[in-house]
Formats: structure tokens, sequence, C-alpha cells
């Protein structure tokens, strides 16, 4: 498979358990191969799209989610049926197994489980959320932040968007839904309870990858197993 493929057993990928990897997608092959490891569905969206950035881009991205769940699940991978939900998330065509990913420059970011709908998000720091991030949070949230040391504050602002980001991704929540909808208790045991209209409760876990960024998972409460574990700089070789 490649170097990542020995840091990784995928027998931990437990039933039951929340599953993050953390991988580097491969930037560097020649776009042509990568296409082949797609659906004809996805190299068909490559080739319509006018944006070339954005073609490459995906076409990375997906081939390399399509060669980590092949090699987890034990697929070929054009066995894989990956669609989209109504948030343009991608899905898994077997329902018993929920799929959550996001992105950042080389590094994608994916979280399966399961017994739960799935939310995850990585984020540079500080977020790219400009000066109005004031209106994200509520005031005993603004207060927290205020506590921090200033070199701490971009990092602790990051973490706390984070946390509402995963949430809002979870319910398919479009990005124009403000996170300021999203109300966050303080983590307790390493977990922090979401509060989302209409929703049941969520679960929230801090995912941290040293100074790159910072990410979080929510899943849906209650949960009895919301363990994580990641693999920092993974390589799939496609």
């Amino acid at each position: 498979m490649s170097a990542w493929a020995r840091l990784v057993d995928p027998a931990q990928a437990r039933p039951g358990f929340v599953n993050i990897f953390l991988v580097r997608v491969d930037c560097a092959g020649p776009l042509e191969h990568i296409l082949e490891l797609l659906s004809p569905e996805e190299r068909d969206r490559v080739r319509r799209s006018g944006r070339p950035d954005w073609r490459a881009g995906y076409a990375r991205r997906r081939a390399t989610l399509r060669t980590l769940l092949a090699w987890l699940m034990g697929q070929p991978i054009h066995a894989l049926k990956i669609t989209s939900d109504s948030s343009g998330q991608p899905a898994i065509g077997d329902l018993s197994l929920h799929l959550a990913c996001d992105s950042l420059d080389d590094r994608l970011l994916v979280a399966l489980a399961t017994r739960s709908r799935l939310g995850v998000c990585l984020h540079a720091v500080p977020p790219t959320v400009g000066p109005e991030v004031d209106r994200l949070f509520a005031n005993h949230e603004l207060f927290h932040l205020r506590q921090e040391a200033s070199a701490d504050r971009p990092r602790a602002v990051t973490q706390m968007f984070a946390r509402k980001d995963a949430a809002r991704r979870l319910t398919g929540q479009l990005p124009s839904a403000a996170a300021s909808g999203v109300r966050m208790s303080p983590p307790a045991g390493g977990i922090a309870v979401a509060t989302v209209a209409g929703e049941p409760p969520i679960g929230v876990v801090d995912l941290h990858f040293g100074g790159i960024a910072v990410g979080a998972v929510a899943v849906e409460l209650p949960a009895r197993d919301i363990r994580t574990w990641s693999v920092d700089y993974g390589m799939i070789s496609a």
C-alpha cells in the first residue's frame, strides 16, 4: 500500500467507535492517474467543472478518501459507492456506516462511525472568520475567551469555533446557518455538549494536531463509545 499503511492496523477501526484519520493527500501524481481511481460520476463531475484548481483538489481528495475506505473496508476501490448527502458531504452507500470529512491544504480529515451521525471539521489557527467572530459566541463564551493569555487566544477561539462548526455540520446545516445558533456547554470529561434547535443533544470532542490546526468531531448523544484515534501526517499514495 504505502508507508502510511504501516502506521495503522485497519482492525483498530472498531465498530461502535468513532474512528478519526488525518491523512496527507497526494498532490504530486499526474491528475489523469488520479482520475482512474474515481467513479464514472466523480470523473464526470471533475471534467464538467470550469475551475481547474477545484477540479484537481476534488479529484485528489476523493481519490485519497476512496483509497482509505477501500483499504479499511476490504473492498475493491471501484466497488465503493460514495454519494453526497443534502449538505454536499460524502456519504457511503452502506447506511450502517456514517462518514464525515473535511480538508485543509493537503490534509484530509475523515471520521467513521457505525452508531451515530457525525460532523467533523479542521481549521487553521486562527480561524478565517474575520472581525465578526464575536457574533459567533455567547456572552459566557466570550468571557472565557477573554481570560486566555493573548498568545493563546487565537487557538482558543479556533477550538471553540471548531466545536460549533462540527455540531453544525452534523445537523446538515449549510455554512450560512450561523454558528451562533449552536449553544455549547463547557467540556466535561473531554466532551462538550452542543444544543441545536430541533436536534437531540450532540457530543463534541476536540481534536489536536500539533501546531498546524485544531479540529472537532460531533456525534449524537447518548453515545457510549466516543473514542478517537488519529494518524498525524499519514500518506496514501494513489
